[in-house]
């Protein structure tokens, strides 16, 4: 997501265009990747697109898009470095 003064919590509106597609479950701030994050469900019909999404926080249109993985590093080479 592209915030500079909050993170997403959790409810709030997953919109693509004008249509309602899911809400977020949870967010915050990841501190390995610098982005603000959330996790949400969307309906089924957006697949694994990186399309462009619009999450509102505090009545702010917020731009996001689906990432079809996730932002982590599984093998923990980062960390190792």
């Amino acid at each position: 997501m592209k915030s500079r003064r909050a993170d997403a919590t959790g409810y709030e509106p997953i919109y693509r265009g004008k249509e309602l597609v899911g809400y977020v479950t949870s967010g915050g701030y990841g501190h390995c990747v610098q982005k603000s994050l959330a996790m949400g469900y969307v309906a089924s019909s957006l697949g694994d697109t990186c399309e462009a999404l619009t999450v509102t926080l505090f009545g702010v249109p917020c731009a996001a898009r689906l990432v079809p993985r996730a932002l982590i590093d599984p093998q923990g080479l980062r960390l190792r470095s």
